[in-house]
């Protein structure tokens, strides 16, 4: 994982870890509305 990144560019290695947060947060998200209903 870690030697992955660092073969990265910076820009490419923020952009990887930003959809890594987007997919948990917007998971996490669903799950909150499935609990609503």
């Amino acid at each position: 994982m870690t030697s992955e990144i660092s073969n990265l560019t910076d820009d490419e290695a923020a952009y990887q870890i930003l959809k890594i947060i987007i997919e948990i947060v917007s998971s996490q998200a669903i799950d909150e509305k499935m609990r609503m209903q």
